[in-house]
């Protein structure tokens, strides 16, 4: 259950005390948002033009939202700063087009980035399906790493996140 999964970050998060979290976080331990409303979603789904995939859309049921919880994560932004990587970031977008990734180069113009914002060292993409890939494709790219990392939901991303930081 993607609920307990987020708590279970949660907590991990606060006792590693690798990133400042409110005292309201630590006494909740809890980093996420309130969920998001269906009007939220259906507004953010408006704005994009397309529908949002099941996984994304469970994510905001559950929270709208969530803080970074370690240094090797990117926390996911609120349903109102989502929006298309070329509109929100577009120094990143930018410079990203003007690089060798060819294959990345070509999906960047859909990408709807839902995690990591202006000054963050990685982002959390959204690439909706195409004729190349028939799913979403769910994908973190961070300035320190070669390309990106493809995870097949948030939830994938979020267990082996948690692995990562449990097992370092």
């Amino acid at each position: 259950m993607l609920l307990q999964l987020l708590k279970e970050i949660s907590e991990i998060g606060i006792q590693l005390k690798q990133v400042e979290f409110s005292a309201a976080q630590i006494s909740t331990k809890w980093l996420g948002n309130e969920p998001a409303t269906s009007e939220d979603i259906a507004l953010l789904e408006r704005r994009l033009g397309l529908p949002l995939p099941d996984d994304y859309i469970n994510f905001l049921k559950t929270t709208n939202g969530f803080s970074q919880f370690s240094v090797v994560d990117s926390g996911f932004n609120q349903s109102n700063e989502v929006d298309y990587l070329r509109n929100r970031l577009p120094e990143t977008f930018k410079s990203w087009v003007s690089s060798d990734f060819t294959e990345f180069e070509t999906t960047l113009g859909s990408a709807i980035i839902i995690g990591g914002i202006e000054n963050d060292e990685q982002q959390f993409l959204l690439i909706p399906p195409t004729n190349t890939y028939e799913k979403w494709r769910f994908l973190e790219s961070a300035n320190w790493a070669l390309g990106e990392t493809e995870y097949t939901s948030i939830r994938h991303y979020l267990e082996e996140t948690l692995e990562l930081v449990t097992n370092d």
